[in-house]
C-alpha cells in the first residue's frame, strides 16, 4: 500500500480478532509474531530494504554501512510518513509539476548531503551514519517513483484498498513493473555513490564503522488515515509521465552527489509531465471491506 506493509498486518488483526471473539476460522491459527509477516509484493518497507540491501552489497560497500543503508531506507516510512516528496507523490492540492520539483528538490539536497560528506575526506563514524542516512533516504524515493509516478495519496488509497478488499492487482506497489524499475533505479544510485567514493579517495572499508538501528512501521493511525483517504479521489488518473521523471530524478540525485549540483529542471519551458495514457476514469464508490473496517476500529 501507500509506503508500508499493511496488507500482512491486517490479516493478522483479522485472525486475532476473529480468534479472539470466538468465530470459527476453519483452520488453526498460527501463534502472532512480535512483527507482522511480510508477502513478497514489491515496494512494501522491507522490500525497500531489501533491495536497497542487495544493491549496496553487491557493489562492495559492507555489511555495517549496507545494513545502516537498508534500515534507514526502511524508516522513512515510519519517519517521513507526511513527507509526501519522499515518496513521489504531491501534497494536497498541489500540482504534478510542483510535487515533481519538489521530489527533484529533496534528491538534490540528499545528493549535495553526500558530495559534501564525502569532499571532507576520510569520514568518522559521525560522517558514515549520515552518509547512510542520506543514501538511504533518497534510495527510498527513487524506489517510490517508481510505483507511485506522482499519484495522489486518495488514489494510491483507492487503488490499494481495492486490491485488498475487491480485486487484486491493482496496488501500485504490488506491479512487478515497479519492482524491476525500483531494482534498476537502486543499482544505478548506489553504482554512482561507489563511484563517488573512489573519486573522492576513500576506501569503502572506511563505511564499516557505520552503527546499526532499527526499523520502524508506520503508525496504525497513520495507516488508517491513509485508507481512509480513498473517498477523496475523484475518479481521474492523475500521474506523471514516468518517461520523464525517472530520468529527472535519477540526474538530481547522481550528478548533485557527484558534483553538489544538477541542471535538469523538471517542467521546464512550460512542458508538461501528465501521463500519456491515464487510467480509464475511475467510479469512485465505497470498496465494502470488514478487514479494513476491523484494523481500524478505533482510529
Amino acid at each position: 500500500m501507500k509506503r508500508s506493509s499493511i496488507a500482512p498486518l491486517l490479516s493478522r488483526v483479522t485472525l486475532i480478532f476473529l480468534a479472539t471473539s470466538g468465530i470459527a476460522l476453519g483452520c488453526a491459527v498460527e501463534p502472532v509474531a512480535s512483527e507482522p509477516a511480510q508477502t513478497e509484493d514489491p515496494l512494501k518497507t522491507k522490500d525497500h530494504s531489501a533491495i536497497t540491501g542487495a544493491a549496496c552489497r553487491a557493489h562492495g560497500l559492507g555489511e555495517n554501512f549496507c545494513s545502516r543503508v537498508q534500515a534507514e531506507a526502511f524508516n522513512v516510512d515510519h519517519n517521513e510518513w507526511s513527507t509526501l516528496a519522499a515518496h513521489a507523490q504531491p501534497e494536497a492540492g498541489q500540482s504534478p509539476c510542483d510535487a515533481a520539483k519538489a521530489v527533484q528538490t529533496r534528491l538534490r539536497s540528499l545528493g549535495g548531503e553526500i558530495h559534501t560528506l564525502l569532499a571532507a575526506g576520510a569520514p568518522d563514524a559521525g560522517a558514515v551514519n549520515r552518509l547512510a542516512v542520506a543514501l538511504g533516504r533518497s534510495l527510498h524515493t527513487v524506489q517510490d517513483n517508481c510505483a507511485h509516478n506522482g499519484m495522489s495519496n486518495p488514489q494510491h488509497a483507492w487503488y490499494s484498498t481495492r486490491d485488498w478488499c475487491i480485486s487484486s492487482g491493482e496496488d501500485p506497489d504490488s506491479a512487478p513493473a515497479a519492482l524491476q524499475c525500483a531494482k534498476e533505479e537502486t543499482d544505478i544510485a548506489v553504482r554512482a555513490f561507489r563511484d563517488a567514493l573512489r573519486t573522492a579517495l576513500i576506501d569503502p572499508t572506511a563505511l564499516g564503522v557505520a552503527s546499526s538501528v532499527g526499523t520502524k512501521n508506520p503508525t496504525r493511525a497513520n495507516a488508517c488515515s491513509f485508507l481512509r483517504s480513498w473517498n477523496k479521489f475523484d475518479g481521474n488518473d492523475a500521474r506523471w509521465d514516468n518517461q520523464v521523471t525517472r530520468g529527472v530524478f535519477k540526474s538530481a540525485l547522481v550528478n548533485s552527489l557527484n558534483t553538489g549540483r544538477d541542471a535538469t529542471e523538471v517542467c521546464a519551458d512550460g512542458a508538461s509531465i501528465a501521463i500519456r495514457t491515464p487510467k480509464a476514469h475511475a467510479s469512485v464508490s465505497d470498496p465494502f471491506c470488514p478487514t479494513l473496517s476491523i484494523y481500524c476500529v478505533g482510529e
